[in-house]
């Protein structure tokens, strides 16, 4: 299976460094441990502070889950999405 970044390198050359990480579902897909473990490793492709890479992993975490919320709540999705909180 090639994913995307596989198709760029196989078909562009000189590209820039590209995110590419193993996202493993296969033993339980709704494991926050599973996406926590995927993000860590992108998160040190950019920076060697664990703690500014986890601090952000758990805001993001918050805002899905209220993101989820809304939605379990009835709010339709532009007004969720509307009201998701992006830091800068």
């Amino acid at each position: 299976f090639m994913g995307l970044p596989d198709m760029l390198r196989a078909r562009l050359h000189n590209l820039p460094h590209l995110i590419d990480t193993v996202v493993d579902t296969s033993s339980d897909g709704n494991s926050t441990q599973c996406w926590t473990d995927c993000l860590q490793e992108v998160g040190s492709m950019w920076t060697n502070n664990k703690h500014l890479v986890d601090s952000s992993i758990v805001a993001a975490l918050q805002e899905q889950n209220r993101f989820k919320q809304h939605l379990l709540d009835g709010i339709l999705l532009p007004d969720a999405i509307e009201g998701t909180v992006i830091p800068e």
